[in-house]
């Protein structure tokens, strides 16, 4: 996709038509001035009464017709009244349909979100609404604008937002605090971000070449990398020079985070065939507990008379 150029539409998101909670895929209808268009891509937290600006490629669905297929998007809050009240009565905050919808907007006016996020006992001024309801709509707000807001910092970094939603669900609403004070969090295998994404992201956020957090975030990205080529060690100097050369610093520098990681937990080291080996821990427990069994099934005595192959057979049939 690097190097093409990308088309781009805005408008206001008229109704949301499917949404995956897991990954952010969305369908929805967005309202650009006289028409309205079907969208889809990854857009985690979007609501009616948004305005969008996405950036993507038109396609043609076999079943749906025409789409407007949203590579990167970025979105400003509902604005004005209509705005405001289409969005609290589209339902996608728990605790408020279109009447309430309509009773907070006219008390409130273009004030009504801010007084849902910050002042939401003044909710409870409003016939119908209890203190203790107010407080729970005030809640599912402050969770969607949330992650509303990891998303557009997401975006703002150029990272792709489909992790955001599992992110927020991890770190709540000190995710964006606990990225900034350490990039390298989203490097773990659940979020699906790679390390040289959340690199970026670190360099550019000011984090020194030379921390702690890269350089470990490293080491381990290192080991995890060599699983693909059936690695379940790294022999500890190749793991110190490939992480040296790959962010370029000092052997010195990995050396020291290694050990780091070693008394941390995070890495096992034993001495394997003479090499001085380097798992990371949950492969080092995975791969003695295999021999462990296997050496527990050679000990048992097996009777004889076993038809093997036709074991396997009758196995294979069923």
């Amino acid at each position: 996709m690097e190097g093409r150029e990308l088309d781009t539409i805005e408008g206001i998101v008229q109704a949301v038509v499917f949404q995956n909670q897991e990954n952010g895929y969305t369908v929805l209808k967005l309202r650009t001035g006289d028409d309205t268009v079907t969208a889809v891509g990854c857009l985690p937290g979007t609501a009616p009464g948004e305005r969008l600006t996405l950036e993507g490629c038109w396609t043609s669905h076999q079943s749906y017709g025409q789409q407007f297929k949203a590579e990167r998007f970025q979105r400003q809050e509902p604005e004005g009244v209509h705005a405001i009240y289409e969005y609290l009565a589209s339902r996608t905050i728990r605790g408020i349909g279109a009447r309430t919808a309509r009773l907070m907007v006219s008390k409130f006016g273009d004030q009504t979100l801010e007084v849902l996020e910050n002042s939401p006992e003044e909710l409870a001024k409003i016939k119908g609404i209890t203190l203790k309801k107010a407080m729970d709509m005030s809640r599912q707000y402050r969770r969607q604008t949330g992650l509303r807001r990891l998303v557009d910092f997401f975006a703002e970094y150029g990272l792709r937002p489909f992790p955001a939603a599992r992110v927020y669900r991890v770190y709540g609403d000190q995710a964006q605090d606990e990225i900034i004070r350490d990039p390298y969090i989203l490097t773990d295998e659940m979020f699906g971000l790679d390390f040289f994404e959340v690199d970026a992201l670190a360099l550019r956020l000011g984090v020194e070449g030379n921390s702690h957090s890269r350089i470990s975030a490293a080491v381990l990205f290192e080991m995890r990398y060599n699983f693909g080529n059936g690695h379940v060690f790294l022999p500890r100097d190749k793991l110190t020079a490939a992480t040296s050369q790959l962010i370029n610093v000092s052997l010195e520098a990995v050396s020291e985070c290694i050990d780091q990681l070693i008394e941390g937990g995070y890495i096992c080291r034993e001495t394997v065939a003479g090499v001085d080996a380097c798992y990371i821990t949950e492969m080092y427990r995975a791969e003695t507990q295999v021999a462990e069994r296997l050496t527990e099934m050679a000990s048992r005595r097996v009777k004889s008379g076993y038809n093997i192959q036709k074991l396997i057979d009758k196995i294979e049939l069923k």
